[in-house]
């Protein structure tokens, strides 16, 4: 737990730089933020283009260089532009019920990040909480609805929904500023929605790995709240 360690005092130390936020709400990724399921994710996407071995290496490395690409463009791209293969749309239900039969038990199992229940039970009585994926909504809403998740969240944004997009929209309907929303992920596709929408953003080492000069990054979850809960404090405390 050394690096941990580490990755929170450096952390804190950046935090100590910023100027104390009074958070209105805060939005979060779901899949390597929440739940310890990016690896799920991985070797699905491995066992379904398995049959093409000489191109599985190309396909892995696309898959995993793509988070914020939605699994149905990540297919048409596969067949097209790497494959070279006819792509209709009954492949792509062919694939799409594969992958989804191949995850979702696994889904509804996979264990939390650490801290992420204690998060969202201490946050989601303090101010709205929004979760965002690029997950099918369906396929989302039932795993929150099994997991006795969805009673945390005002509103959750799936498919066709892009991060950036969701967050503006978020920003749009509760009539805040930028600086009063935080976003929690878990890649740098999520650090440039966030970017993008010029909202702060704290990141969560997954296994989709952060570079670690992203600050503030934690581990976990449990780190995470301290971290946000001292910042929101200092702010009180100021005003």
């Amino acid at each position: 737990m050394e690096r941990a360690h580490e990755g929170f005092a450096s952390s804190f130390r950046a935090a100590k730089s910023l100027t104390a936020v009074k958070y209105k709400l805060i939005a979060l990724d779901f899949d390597g933020v929440i739940v310890e399921s990016v690896l799920i994710k991985d070797r699905a996407f491995q066992d379904l283009f398995g049959r093409f071995p000489a191109h599985l290496d190309e396909i892995m490395a696309y898959h995993r260089s793509h988070h914020a690409v939605i699994r149905f463009e990540k297919f048409r791209h596969i067949f097209n532009h790497i494959l070279k293969k006819p792509y209709t749309d009954d492949i792509e239900k062919e694939l799409a019920d594969r992958f989804h039969k191949d995850i979702i038990h696994q889904m509804l199992a996979c264990p939390f990040v650490k801290g992420a229940e204690a998060f969202l039970e201490f946050f989601s009585q303090q101010v709205p909480l929004y979760l965002i994926s690029i997950s099918p909504a369906d396929e989302l809403n039932d795993i929150l609805k099994q997991r006795k998740l969805n009673a945390y969240f005002k509103e959750v944004y799936a498919v066709p929904w892009k991060k950036k997009d969701a967050l503006l929209d978020i920003q749009r309907k509760e009539q805040v500023s930028s600086g009063e929303i935080i976003f929690i992920g878990d890649s740098p596709e999520d650090q440039k929605a966030a970017s993008e929408a010029g909202v702060d953003f704290l990141a969560r080492q997954s296994q989709n790995q952060m570079p670690n000069e992203t600050s503030p990054l934690f581990d976990d979850l449990e780190a995470a709240h301290s971290w946000l809960l001292k910042r929101m404090s200092a702010y009180e405390s100021a005003h």
